[in-house]
Formats: C-alpha cells, sequence, structure tokens
C-alpha cells in the first residue's frame, strides 16, 4: 500500500507486519516498498490488462508511506 494506515468501510486497514501485537516479524527486516491498492489493479483489470494509458498520482495526499531500504539486507 502507499498508505501506512488505510480506512476502508469505516475499519482501519493495515499490513499484518505493521499490527502484529505479538512481534512474530522481529526476526525480519521490512523492505518499505510502496505500490498503488488494489483498486488500482482493478482498474488495470477493467481495461483488459492494457497499463498504457494508466498513470498513479503518487503526489496524492494518501500515499504517507515511502520507500526504505534497511543499510544492512
Amino acid at each position: 500500500m502507499v498508505e501506512k494506515r488505510k480506512i476502508m468501510f469505516g475499519v482501519n486497514v493495515t499490513s499484518s507486519e505493521n499490527s502484529d501485537k505479538e512481534n512474530r516479524y522481529r526476526d525480519f527486516q521490512l523492505l518499505i516498498l510502496p505500490y498503488p491498492g488494489c483498486e488500482h489493479f482493478r482498474d488495470f483489470s477493467v481495461q483488459r490488462y492494457n497499463g498504457e494509458l494508466m498513470f498513479y498520482d503518487w503526489s496524492l495526499p494518501l500515499n504517507d508511506s515511502s520507500f526504505h531500504v534497511p543499510e544492512r539486507v
């Protein structure tokens, strides 16, 4: 997702590794790579998988996640 947190249908949605209270991902190093959500790919499907005229506006305020790679991988 391009968001750190998203609200869909009145429910807060986040990726599992961000909300894991049992710390199951403690041994993982996360590489944060923003990508458009399922809505963008639904539109891609509707256009018969032709992305020639499809664009994603990365400057939208909802894109609050940023690309991050740890120093040691």
